[in-house]
């Protein structure tokens, strides 16, 4: 049974594909092709063994830095949630001086949906931050294990 099902483009899907493709094209087909023409008496099993779990290697290695894009993706959308909603709350305090507790728990939920529109609103900024914020803690190693640990 086949389901069509339409999809917009995601960016963050889009940044895990490019990342994917990039190392597929590079790694594995490569490897193939490297393999495909080596003459027989070189495809040993130890080599076709290593030339194997090098490509595993490659391919988990990408879906480890997607995980990584996902949990930076998470953080950064989560914090920026939380200052649009922490400005929204502050401000209609401020302006209408609301004290009562179900005006306020009204008003923080009010504000978590304004947050969260406006982080969708966002989202494609949100990608591009977090695919730059990868690229910057790709060079520094300990910040990144430091962030996506600890977060």
């Amino acid at each position: 049974m086949v389901v069509n099902v339409e999809t917009e483009v995601d960016e963050l899907m889009l940044a895990v594909q490019i990342e994917l493709d990039r190392t597929v094209t590079k790694e594995v087909c490569d490897a193939v092709y490297e393999i495909a023409s080596l003459p027989p008496e070189e495809k040993t099993p130890q080599k076709l063994d290593y030339d194997c779990k090098s490509r595993r290697n490659v391919i988990m290695s990408v879906i480890a830095n997607s995980v990584s894009l996902e949990r930076l993706y998470f953080i950064i959308r989560s914090s920026i949630m939380g200052l649009i909603a922490g400005v929204f709350t502050f401000s209609i305090i401020s302006v209408l001086k609301v004290t009562n507790f179900w005006q306020l728990a009204f008003l923080g939920l009010a504000g978590f949906v304004v947050s969260l529109f406006a982080s969708r609103v966002l989202d494609k900024s949100i990608v591009q931050v977090c695919n730059k914020t990868i690229f910057y803690l790709k060079r520094h190693k300990r910040t990144q294990d430091f962030i996506l640990k600890r977060f």
